[in-house]
């Protein structure tokens, strides 16, 4: 490796998000190093001269506060816009126990019923599904994955070779019948 690809590789490094987040972090400690270090040396001064001081090292803290605050806020927010792009798509389960069955049932939007398998193996119950989108506009085009996955352990009382399976559009339950 030559010393531009060297010295690439380091300019990309340094704009990474890691890189901005360790570069801050570096001023960050250089800061509190000068600012007790000024104050350390100010100790001797007059009470209102260090009161005076103390109000500048407030303010410089405050809007370094604000400078990081900043930062977070962009991460969270280009994750929040990330998030987002799955947002038409959602599932939950909910497990009923009554004393002759075991119901599981899947709610989902976003999906296909054809979209979700039913899998049960070794009294494990497994609902899971993945669905591609692809989207395009005139500027650029993206894929979109979706995914989910529940898994359950059902108790062997109760008959797991042969439960009713019931598919509906936007709902799939699962009904385990007590063994006789």
């Amino acid at each position: 490796m030559n010393i531009n690809e060297k010295i690439l590789k380091f300019k990309n490094f340094i704009l990474s998000k890691v890189g901005i987040a360790i570069i801050a972090l570096l001023c960050g400690i250089c800061g509190t190093i000068v600012a007790e270090t000024i104050i350390k040396n100010n100790h001797q001064k007059k009470e209102n001269d260090l009161f005076n001081f103390e109000k500048i090292i407030l303010d410089w803290h405050n809007s370094s506060l604000n400078f990081f605050d900043k930062i977070r806020d962009d991460v969270n927010k280009t994750f929040y816009q990330s998030s987002q792009l799955n947002n038409d798509a959602s599932t939950e389960v909910i497990v009923d126990k009554k004393d002759k069955f075991y119901k599981y049932e899947l709610t989902f939007s976003g999906y296909q019923k054809e979209d979700i398998v039913v899998e049960i193996k070794n009294n494990i119950l497994a609902f899971y599904g993945k669905k591609s989108d692809k989207k395009e506009n005139q500027k650029e085009q993206s894929y979109i994955n979706k995914s989910f996955g529940y898994s359950f352990y059902v108790p062997s009382p109760y008959n797991n070779q042969n439960p009713k399976i019931l598919r509906e559009d936007q709902k799939i339950t699962v009904i385990f019948e007590l063994n006789k």
